[in-house]
C-alpha cells in the first residue's frame, strides 16, 4: 500500500512539474491559453458616437450627417476579464484604417463609459495593436473595450475582429489558472443538474484527462518500481482499486462543488420572487406552454428568435424552453444599434419588459388612412452622391463605388397614425453590397427623429427589399438610401403605400424617441408577447 501511495504522489508531481514545464517553454503557452477572440455582434457591440451597423464585412462606423468629429464603438466583454492576463489587444480592421489616428478605450463600470485610453499602433494596413502591458491603467477588471476614431470620417471605418492574447504567466500565475480553471463553474443555466454541455469552453487541461493520466502513470511506476527491487508484483485487486477510488473521489468532490454553485445560484435566481410566484403552480408552466404553442404555429420554419426582458431568469428560462430554436436574449431597450438589424421573418419575444409600448395601428381600415406617395420619382429623389441613368427608358440612380447618399425624398403624411411600408427594387454590379435604409420624421421646426432604420444586404442578383415603418398624423417624413459598400449598387424604383392589413402594433421603448418597430402579433399570453417583424 506504501508503495501504491507513493507511487500516485510520485506521478502526479511528474505529471503536473512536466506539463507546467512544457507550457512554459517558448511560446506554447498561447497554445495551451487560447486567446479570446471577439466577433461583431448585434447585441454586445453597440454604436456610442456616430452611425454604424453590422453587414458581412463586420461592424462599420461612419460620421453620419452630424459631421462629428468623433466615433466610438463600445464593445461588451463576455465575462469580466482579469487585467494583468492580457499583454496585447489586437485588432483587424477593414481597407482604408492605416493612415487614421485610433484609439483603444476600456472600462471598469457596469457600462459603455471610457475610464482610459491607449493609441491603436497600425501594423499594417488592416491589423492594429495595443500592448496594454506598457500601460499601468489597464489593471483590475475590464468589463468594456471600445474603439474610438478621432476626426470622423465619411468613409465607414469597418472593424472585423478583435483579439485579447494572453500574457506569459509564471510559474504560481499558470498554477492559479489550473486550478481556478478547474474549480470555477459557468453560471446556472437552469437545465438539469446532470446536463453536460461537451466542449462548452476552451479547458487549459481536462480534470478528466488529468486523473486518468495520473492512474496510469501511477500503476506503470508501481510495477517498475517492484520489477527494480527484484520483487515479482502481485496483483492484489483490492489494493489496485485503490487508485481508481482516489481518481473517482477527486472528480467526485469536484461535482459536488459544481452543484453547490449551482444551488447557490438557484437560491439567488429565486430569493427575489414573491411567495405567491414561489407558490403558484402555474409559475414555469405558462411560459413552457408558451413556447410549446409558438413552435408548433412556426411549424417547419427556423427564424433568427430575439428575446427581451428585464429578469435574467425568464430569459434564461426563455432559451432552455425554447430549444431547439437558438434564441438570443437582451436587457438592453429597443434602440437603433441593433433593432435597425432585425429582418423581416425575425420573432422578437416580449417577456418581463414594462419599458415596452404596445400600442395598435389603425392601418387600412382607418377611413382617414393616407395612402402615402406612392411611386417615388427616382430624379427628383436622387441623392448627393447618386447618379441618374437612363436603363429600359427608366431613371435608375447608381453608386458606382458603392458608397455614399443614393437617395433622398421628403413626404407628408396627414392621415391617422398606420403602417406604410418602403419598397426597392435594388440591383448590384455582380456582387453583394450593404445598405442602410432609414425613415425620419420631423414636427414643424422641430429636430429630425429616426422612426426606422434597417441595414439590408443585396445579393448579387439584386432583388426587392422592404422596410415598413409607423406613421403619426401631421409630420414631415423623409426617406434615406446610403450604400455601405459594394460596386454598383442601384435603385431601379422605389414606393412607398399605406399597408393594407388590420391589427399591426408598433412597439417602442418608453420615454424615448428611438425607433418605433412596427410588428405583427403571432402569440399573446400572460407571460409575454411573441411578435413577428415586417
Amino acid at each position: 500500500m506504501i508503495r501504491l501511495l507513493s507511487s500516485m504522489v510520485v506521478s502526479a508531481l511528474l505529471l503536473w512539474g512536466g506539463f507546467s514545464l512544457y507550457a512554459l517553454t517558448g511560446d506554447r503557452y498561447q497554445q495551451v491559453i487560447p486567446g479570446i477572440e471577439l466577433e461583431p455582434d448585434i447585441l454586445d457591440w453597440q454604436v456610442l458616437i456616430g452611425d454604424g451597423g453590422l453587414d458581412a464585412a463586420g461592424y462599420w462606423l461612419v460620421s453620419g450627417e452630424e459631421r462629428t468629429r468623433l466615433l466610438r464603438l463600445g464593445i461588451r466583454l463576455p465575462q469580466p476579464l482579469v487585467a494583468e492576463s492580457v499583454e496585447r489587444v489586437n485588432l483587424q480592421f477593414g481597407p482604408g484604417a492605416q493612415h487614421r489616428r485610433m484609439d483603444l478605450g476600456w472600462s471598469r463600470d457596469g457600462t459603455f463609459t471610457t475610464t482610459r485610453q491607449a493609441s491603436i499602433e497600425m501594423v499594417d494596413g488592416v491589423n492594429g495593436t495595443v500592448r496594454t502591458d506598457w500601460y499601468p491603467r489597464w489593471e483590475d477588471e475590464i468589463r468594456y473595450l471600445s474603439v474610438e476614431l478621432v476626426g470622423g470620417t465619411r468613409e465607414p471605418l469597418v472593424l472585423r475582429r478583435v483579439e485579447l492574447v494572453p500574457a506569459r504567466p509564471d510559474i504560481l500565475a499558470f498554477q492559479r489558472r489550473l486550478f481556478g480553471e478547474w474549480f470555477s463553474f459557468p453560471p446556472w443555466t437552469q437545465r438539469s443538474a446532470h446536463f453536460t454541455m461537451v466542449a462548452a469552453h476552451e479547458e487549459v487541461l481536462s480534470p478528466s484527462l488529468a486523473v486518468a493520466a495520473w492512474l496510469g502513470l501511477s500503476l506503470l511506476l508501481l510495477a517498475a518500481w517492484s520489477r527494480l527491487r527484484g520483487n515479482r508484483m502481485h496483483w492484489q485487486w483490492p489494493v489496485l482499486l485503490v487508485p481508481l477510488a482516489v481518481g473517482w473521489l477527486v472528480l467526485d468532490l469536484r461535482w459536488q462543488a459544481n452543484m453547490v454553485v449551482r444551488a447557490v445560484d438557484a437560491f439567488d435566481s429565486f430569493g427575489g420572487l414573491s411567495w405567491q410566484e414561489k407558490g403558484s403552480d402555474h409559475f414555469d408552466g405558462e411560459l413552457f406552454d408558451f413556447m410549446r404553442e409558438l413552435e408548433k404555429s412556426l411549424g417547419q420554419e427556423s427564424p433568427r428568435v430575439f428575446a427581451l426582458g428585464f429578469g435574467e431568469f425568464w430569459r434564461l428560462r426563455a432559451r432552455y424552453h425554447g430549444l431547439p430554436l437558438s434564441i438570443r436574449t437582451t436587457d438592453r431597450p429597443l434602440e437603433k444599434a441593433w433593432v435597425s438589424h432585425l429582418a423581416g421573418g425575425d420573432l422578437l419575444l416580449v417577456l418581463d419588459a414594462p419599458h415596452v409600448r404596445d400600442e395598435q395601428l389603425p392601418g387600412s381600415d382607418s377611413p382617414e388612412g393616407d395612402a402615402g406617395p406612392g411611386d417615388i420619382a427616382l430624379k427628383r429623389a436622387a441623392g448627393k452622391d447618386a447618379r441618374v441613368e437612363l436603363v429600359d427608358g427608366r431613371a435608375v440612380l447608381s453608386l458606382p463605388d458603392g458608397t455614399g447618399e443614393l437617395l433622398r425624398t421628403r413626404f407628408p403624411l396627414s392621415g391617422r397614425p398606420a403602417a406604410y411600408r418602403v419598397r426597392l427594387e435594388l440591383a448590384t454590379a455582380g456582387q453583394p453590397a450593404d445598405l442602410s435604409v432609414a425613415v425620419r420624421r420631423r414636427y414643424a421646426d422641430g429636430p429630425w427623429m429616426t422612426t426606422s432604420e434597417r441595414q439590408l444586404r443585396v445579393e448579387a442578383y439584386g432583388g426587392v427589399r422592404d422596410l415598413v415603418f409607423a406613421a403619426e398624423q401631421g409630420a414631415l417624413y423623409e426617406l434615406t438610401v446610403n450604400g455601405v459598400q459594394g460596386e454598383g449598387l442601384q435603385v431601379r424604383s422605389a414606393a412607398v403605400d399605406l399597408v393594407e392589413e388590420p391589427g399591426l402594433v408598433y412597439l417602442q421603448s418608453s420615454g424615448q424617441d428611438g425607433p418605433l418597430l412596427v410588428v405583427r402579433p403571432i402569440k399573446r399570453g400572460a407571460i409575454g408577447t411573441a411578435y413577428e417583424i415586417l
